[in-house]
């Protein structure tokens, strides 16, 4: 393998010092100038990473070392003498002892990625270089406000990046790294910040105050929870020109953002990715102004789960001529005609998700017919479709996703006709219970028989496919 630019490694299980050694032995021909390795296993040890970082460190770029639980500091001690040029470095879940020695090489490391890190302190930023990306998401521990706040001032012209997810349920009353003055101090401080993913955050009206002085804000992430109000929200909008992607996400949330001012001034930014997965509109009226004022630049949309959803949303959809990716699933009420019709004239799209959309065959035929790049079709549990649409499927060679209800007796004729597929997802086949399976005479050791064997020839034709079965 004298050409690789690129290993990925991740969640390897069964990787030794030999196979290391035959890796790092290659590259010492000089033949991977700009090499990339990522590496992710709990069986990686210190020893493994000499190994590896003595030979091909002068010209290690990038590095990740996600799941490698069983390194300690002297794996940072030898990334530190060897590694001259990396530029990105994705820490294991550490504890603050070993954080203390993150890389710092001649050329200091611009992106650095310690989501899942704990116990972080003060003596972590005492060490910082300047940075272009931080990933502090999932992280705990306690920092020294007066020693945050220099390392903020002396990355200040540099940062682009920030991600602070929190952890998935985790309550407002538990303690985070950073509390919410030194959030809005950081981003106040961060001028040049071009993304933010604030995810399972309580957002209020101070952070969203903060944003509204980042004038290069391209992508802004809160999924999850919120609190901002209308006003701040909508400033922010007004200052941040350069935005493409907004995704918010607030479960069973009521947002209104048209009862103050007219959304289309807001919306003069060419926004391309609009995420409002979960919500609940006051009025629709917002959402179709929202959609018209932005419809010549917008190309991926998740309204999933959005709990009024109608015709009128779908047909303003229809007319964004740039639109590439559409998940529109969990709504029934929506017609089979607007549907129909945004299948038809979005000529450029490559991805959908109709899941639970009373759509049919005629659907599945207008949306795969004159789209030669069509990639990504997601349609469980939409009831009216039959294995007729399976046709129009097979014939789409292009596609990488199929998520759908399928017969067992069609998997296997599927698998043969689309051989670039990497995920497929199979909901609802009743596997055990099908036709097929009754003829075993309902012995259950035979039904899984069935089922194994079904797998493996699956596994033959789809080498390279992701396959779940529910």
């Amino acid at each position: 393998l004298t050409n690789i630019h690129t290993l990925d490694l991740a969640y390897n299980k069964i990787i030794t010092d030999k196979s290391l050694s035959l890796l790092t032995n290659v590259h010492t021909l000089g033949l991977w100038r700009n090499y990339t390795y990522l590496l992710s296993s709990s069986q990686v040890t210190d020893s493994d990473i000499l190994c590896l970082v003595s030979n091909c460190g002068k010209s290690l770029q990038i590095m990740s070392l996600k799941g490698c639980t069983n390194l300690t500091k002297d794996s940072l001690s030898f990334i530190n003498r060897y590694c001259h040029v990396l530029q990105f470095f994705g820490m294991w879940n550490a504890d603050a002892a070993t954080l203390v020695e993150v890389p710092q090489n001649t050329k200091p490391v611009l992106f650095l990625d310690l989501s899942g890190c704990s116990h972080i302190s003060s003596a972590l930023f005492n060490v910082l270089p300047s940075l272009k990306y931080l990933d502090m998401s999932k992280t705990d521990g306690e920092i020294d406000k007066a020693i945050f706040t220099k390392w903020i001032k002396k990355t200040s012209s540099m940062m682009e990046g920030f991600n602070y997810k929190c952890a998935l349920g985790q309550k407002k009353t538990d303690k985070q790294l950073l509390d919410k003055d030194m959030l809005v101090y950081m981003i106040q401080n961060f001028p040049n910040l071009q993304y933010i993913d604030l995810t399972n955050l309580n957002i209020g009206d101070e952070i969203i105050n903060a944003l509204s002085g980042c004038k290069n804000l391209v992508h802004f992430k809160a999924l999850g929870g919120y609190t901002f109000t209308e006003g701040p929200f909508q400033n922010m909008l007004k200052n941040t020109q350069n935005l493409k992607t907004l995704s918010l996400y607030r479960r069973g949330a009521a947002i209104g953002l048209s009862s103050c001012a007219p959304l289309r001034p807001l919306f003069s930014a060419p926004l391309t990715t609009l995420m409002l997965r979960g919500h609940n509109f006051e009025s629709s009226n917002d959402l179709v102004q929202l959609i018209d004022a932005t419809k010549d630049t917008l190309t991926d949309v998740n309204l999933v789960y959005l709990a009024n959803l109608n015709d009128e949303i779908v047909q303003m959809l229809a007319n964004c001529p740039n639109l590439q990716r559409a998940q529109l699933r969990g709504n029934s009420a929506v017609r089979v005609e607007t549907i129909n019709d945004l299948a038809v004239r979005c000529k450029k799209l490559i991805a959908v998700d109709f899941s639970g959309l009373s759509i049919t065959d005629q659907t599945i035929k207008l949306l795969l017919q004159d789209k030669p790049l069509f990639q990504s079709l997601e349609i469980e549990q939409c009831l009216n479709l039959t294995p007729k649409c399976l046709t129009h499927i097979k014939q789409t060679r292009s596609l990488r996703v199929l998520s759908a209800n399928i017969n067992l007796e069609d998997i296997i004729d599927v698998a043969r006709s689309l051989s670039n597929l990497l995920f497929l997802r199979i909901a609802g086949c009743s596997l055990l219970t099908s036709q097929t399976v009754d003829r075993t005479k309902n012995n259950q050791e035979k039904e899984f028989t069935l089922y194994d064997e079904l797998m493996r020839e699956l596994g033959e034709l789809l080498p390279n496919t992701s396959i779940m079965m529910s």
